[in-house]
C-alpha cells in the first residue's frame, strides 16, 4: 500500500514544490523561452501530464529510451552522423508515441517586444559519452543541421516568437549527458537579455552509462580464453577440459509484487480551483504523479491497483468535502515489454474507489509507471481555504 497527500486550494496560487522527474516518452518543449518582470528564462514545458505544467530544468531528466536506437543511413545527406551503420540513439522529428518527442518553443514570447522578433536559442556546451546533434528535415527530406558537438561548439539559432518547433535529437552513445542551452534577446529598446547556460540532463539508454551501448563487448577479438596459447597447436595437441550441467529451478510461488511512490512525490498539489464556464462549480486539474508497480512473481497470477479517498478532504476552522469531488482519468506511462499493462476506467469520485491500472492473468511480470490525471469539483458554497486528504493505494 502507499499514500499520496492530496491538496486543493479555493483561493490563492499555491507554490509549486520542485519535483524531481524522468520524462521518456510523450511531448515536451524542453527548451521553452520565457520573459517576464525584465528577465529571459528557460523553462521545460511538460504536455506529458494533463494539463501540461511548468518545470525548472534543474527537476528534470530526459530519458532516450533503448528503442531509439538505430543506425545511420546509407545516404550522402547523412554523413554528418557519422559512418554508415554506425550505432545511434534517436528522438525523431516526427512523433514517435513510444519515445520522447522534445522541441523549442517561443509561442509565450509577444511580438514587439524584442529587437526583430526573435530570440537566440544556443547550444553552448556538452558533457557526455558521445556526440550530440540537432537536426530538422525539410519536405523533401534534406537534414539540416542546428546544433553540433562534434565540429565545436557553441552553434547558436535565431528562432522568431511564437515559434513551435521539433528536430531530430541525436547521441552518439549510451549514457548520462549535460546539454547546456542559452538564450539571448534584445530588446526593443537595446536591452540585452541572456539566461546565462541553463543544465539539462539527457539518460540515453537503461543504464548509468558505463557500457558503450554498441554491442562490441570487450572480448571480442577472437582469442577465445587462451592465456598463453596452449589450446591452440603445438603439435596438433588437444586441450584437456572436463563439463558439468548446472541445474536451476524458480520457485513459481518465488517473487514479490511491490506499490511505490518516490518521496519526493508523496504529496500532488492542484492548482488554485477556478469557476467553471457555468459559474456553478469550483473546479481544479492536476495530475496525482507517478506510482511504480514492479511484480517479480513468476507464476504471474496479475494484480491491480486501486486508490481511495477515505475521511474525505479537511479544510480551515472543520469544513469538509467528501472522497467523491475527486476524480481521475487513469494512465499508464511506461511498461515493460510484453507486460500488458492496462489503465482503470475515468472515474468521477474517488471516495468508493476506483481502479488505476491492472494486469491481467499470465502477465504483469515487470515494472510499470501508472499516473492519472485529477480533477476536483466542488459548490460554489463551499468555504475557501485548502483542503487536504489521504489518497490511499492499495496492490492486489
Amino acid at each position: 500500500m502507499a499514500a499520496v497527500l492530496v491538496g486543493a486550494a479555493l483561493v490563492g496560487t499555491p507554490a509549486r514544490a520542485a519535483e524531481a522527474v524522468v520524462l521518456s516518452q510523450g511531448h515536451t518543449d524542453a527548451v521553452d523561452v520565457h520573459y517576464a518582470n525584465g528577465r529571459l528564462a528557460l523553462k521545460i514545458k511538460d504536455d506529458t501530464v494533463s494539463p501540461a505544467v511548468e518545470r525548472d530544468p534543474a527537476d528534470v531528466t530526459f530519458q532516450v529510451l533503448p528503442a531509439a536506437r538505430t543506425e545511420v543511413p546509407d545516404l550522402d545527406a547523412f554523413r554528418f552522423l557519422g559512418a554508415v551503420g554506425t550505432p545511434i540513439w534517436m528522438l525523431p522529428q516526427v512523433q514517435d508515441p513510444a519515445l520522447l518527442w522534445p522541441g523549442w518553443n517561443t509561442t509565450t514570447l509577444d511580438s514587439g517586444v524584442f529587437k526583430n522578433d526573435k530570440v537566440t536559442i544556443s547550444l553552448v556546451g556538452v558533457d557526455g559519452p558521445g556526440a550530440v546533434t540537432l537536426f530538422d528535415t525539410s519536405s523533401l527530406g534534406v537534414p539540416a543541421v542546428r546544433f553540433a558537438s562534434a565540429d565545436g561548439l557553441p552553434d547558436s539559432l535565431d528562432v522568431a516568437v511564437h515559434t513551435h518547433a521539433h528536430a531530430s535529437w541525436v547521441f552518439g552513445a549510451t549514457g548520462r549527458y549535460t546539454l547546456k542551452f542559452q538564450a539571448d534577446a534584445v530588446l526593443a529598446n537595446g536591452t540585452v537579455l541572456s539566461t546565462g547556460p541553463v543544465n539539462y540532463r539527457f539518460l540515453v539508454g537503461d543504464d548509468d552509462g558505463s557500457g558503450d551501448g554498441n554491442g562490441d563487448g570487450d572480448g571480442g577479438d577472437g582469442d577465445g580464453d587462451g592465456d598463453d596459447g596452449s589450446g591452440g597447436g603445438d603439435g596438433g595437441q588437444e586441450p584437456n577440459g572436463v563439463s558439468k550441467s548446472i541445474t536451476a529451478e524458480i520457485d513459481a510461488g518465488a517473487g514479490a509484487l511491490v506499490l511505490s511512490v518516490d518521496p519526493e512525490d508523496r504529496e500532488a498539489t492542484l492548482p488554485a480551483a477556478t469557476l467553471n464556464t457555468t459559474g456553478d462549480r469550483w473546479e481544479s486539474n492536476g495530475a496525482l504523479r507517478p506510482v511504480s508497480v514492479t511484480d517479480t512473481r513468476a507464476a504471474q497470477p496479475g494484480w491491480s491497483v486501486s486508490g481511495r479517498i477515505d475521511g474525505g478532504f479537511t479544510g480551515p476552522d472543520g469544513a469538509t468535502f467528501g472522497g467523491d469531488h475527486l476524480g481521475w482519468t487513469p494512465q499508464v506511462t511506461t511498461q515493460a515489454a510484453g507486460q500488458g499493462v492496462v489503465a482503470g476506467p475515468a472515474a468521477t469520485g474517488l471516495g468508493a474507489g476506483g481502479v488505476l491500472g491492472s494486469a491481467p492473468a499470465g502477465k504483469g511480470r515487470g515494472t510499470a509507471e501508472l499516473d492519472a490525471g485529477l480533477r476536483l469539483s466542488v459548490p460554489t458554497d463551499t468555504a475557501p481555504g485548502t483542503y487536504r486528504a489521504t489518497l490511499t493505494l492499495t496492490a492486489i
